[in-house]
């Protein structure tokens, strides 16, 4: 091999390291710059085009930040009643006669909209912040307004039945709290044509008293197919302690339950007798 022929391709030498290191240099920013311009052009591209805005009752994405916080919310402050994927499995809830909401079924007891419909946002914030009278769920009142709204957040994200916009509808127009409720003579009146409508419409899974041993009471059962018993009427009612709260829970009725809800059955007059006759029952507030 002479010289000349020496470090040539091809003509049985080598080629240079430091031609073949600058070959490929060059061919790589060449791969980099077109790589660079096509973003750029996806980018402006997508920049231009026009955003369609939602139309209105349409399901949104989730917010994948508020997505995130609220997961964590829900690990820190859930987790060991609800268990990690919420399905009330929990380790702290093995012999509970009492278990946590399988958020799973999204099927959700106490709520202002009709039977078997998911809460609004602002019942589940009712929940979370007073809890649930008669059982484990506390009152998470140290929450901050943004945890909250996040945990909801990822709530939603643990069942499909967020997605049916059949099941999301608005909250039933439900009256305000009627003025005799103030005058406890007036009150007293009242609650006693509540008390009839309790004993034609209640009573039979309520008990003539309200203790809950209605003749129809043995063989309730939930929507899972188990055995579930009425409430005891004269215990805190865990749908919660005002008015508005028994009112609300008697209109929409307890879902997953046989405690059907009475709007439309029960004109709005009739509903606040039988709430007054309810709250009559109720332990006295220390």
């Amino acid at each position: 091999m002479t010289a000349r022929n020496a470090g040539r391709p091809g003509a049985g030498g080598r080629i240079e390291p430091e031609r073949a290191f600058k070959f490929v240099f060059r061919i790589t920013n060449w791969l980099v710059l077109v790589g660079c311009l096509r973003l750029l052009i996806a980018v402006g591209l997508w920049g231009a085009a026009p955003v369609a805005k939602p139309e209105a009752g349409a399901i949104r994405a989730p917010d994948h930040q508020a997505l995130a916080q609220g997961r964590f919310v829900f690990q820190k402050n859930c987790v060991p009643c609800h268990g990690r994927f919420g399905e009330g499995d929990g380790e702290l809830v093995k012999g509970w006669e009492v278990l946590p909401r399988n958020f799973r079924l999204a099927t959700f007891k106490y709520r202002s909209t009709p039977y078997g419909k998911l809460p609004t946002d602002e019942d589940l914030t009712r929940t979370i912040r007073r809890g649930i009278s008669g059982s484990a769920m506390p009152a998470f009142g140290q929450l901050r307004d943004e945890e909250v709204k996040t945990v909801i957040v990822f709530l939603k994200f643990l069942s499909p039945a967020w997605k049916d916009e059949d099941l999301r509808v608005p909250a039933i127009d439900l009256p305000a709290r009627p003025e005799w409720f103030a005058d406890e003579k007036l009150r007293a009146e009242q609650a006693a044509y509540g008390r009839a409508l309790f004993r034609d419409t209640c009573a039979a899974c309520h008990g003539a008293t309200g203790a809950g041993d209605g003749l129809a009471a043995a063989g309730l059962q939930d929507s899972q197919g188990k055995p579930i018993k009425p409430a005891d009427l004269h215990k805190p009612l865990r749908s919660g302690p005002e008015p508005e709260d028994i009112f609300r829970t008697i209109m929409t009725g307890i879902s997953g339950t046989p405690m059907m809800g009475f709007n439309g059955a029960l004109n709005p007059e009739a509903g606040w007798q039988l709430a007054a006759y309810l709250l009559s029952l109720q332990p006295a507030k220390p």
